[in-house]
């Protein structure tokens, strides 16, 4: 898991293995599964 600082708008939005992941942890919308996510274009840049 990871907290996304930049570059949201870069990434696809959760798939549905990724809600529940999220889901099962309790994250707020900043945080994202890196093994799960895919980026669509740009960069991102992240705290783990």
């Amino acid at each position: 898991m990871v907290k996304v600082l930049e570059g949201m708008e870069n990434l696809e939005t959760p798939n549905e293995a990724e809600q529940t992941g999220l889901q099962a942890f309790g994250t707020d919308p900043k945080h994202r599964l890196m093994c799960q996510c895919k980026i669509k274009k740009g960069e991102i840049t992240v705290e783990y």
